[in-house]
């Protein structure tokens, strides 16, 4: 059974690599998802710094995910990397509340879910190891982006006290 989580994690890593962890392919969901955000949150959409500020940390957290999948490592290891501590940072100073920030990382993750499963769907013929792997893939990207929500939320509560 350990063997074929093994095979199972190494067949998901590769797909993964293939699929979303072409900086081209991050730049381009990195800028899909900001868009989405601006669209969802009226409450930050027309701040062009905090606009720049979505796209750093979008592009950020992709790529942190992107390394962790290609590395081994477990979503739960996920720490928020510096240009999402900085964009928890410009909601705290412009008094936008820690729900909309939990929001822009639901309306993130369904924006990358949606370019992960259409790159997926492009890469796999066969229908049990495709639904196996939307699976996965949800199952990891959930938790990682639990993980990086407590981290968050941390740093928010921080930053609002100074």
């Amino acid at each position: 059974m350990a063997a074929d989580a093994q095979v199972e994690g190494a067949r998901f890593q590769a797909l993964f690599a293939r699929v979303a962890s072409d900086p081209v392919w991050i730049e381009r969901v990195s800028r899909e998802i900001t868009d989405a955000i601006h669209r969802e949150l009226v409450e930050i959409d027309g701040d062009d710094d905090l606009r720049a500020g979505t796209f750093a940390s979008t592009r950020s957290v992709l790529t942190l995910m992107a390394d962790m999948v290609r590395l081994g490592r477990p979503p739960e290891e996920a720490t928020p990397p510096p240009d999402a501590i900085e964009y928890t940072r410009q909601f705290v100073r412009r008094g936008v509340a820690i729900d909309a920030l939990l929001r822009a990382y639901h309306v993130g993750h369904s924006t990358f879910f949606a370019n992960w499963v259409a790159g997926v769907n492009e890469e796999i013929d066969d229908p049990q190891w495709l639904a196996r792997a939307v699976e996965v893939g949800a199952k990891w990207t959930f938790d990682y982006v639990q993980a990086l929500s407590r981290g968050l939320v941390n740093r928010y509560t921080e930053e609002r006290e100074r």
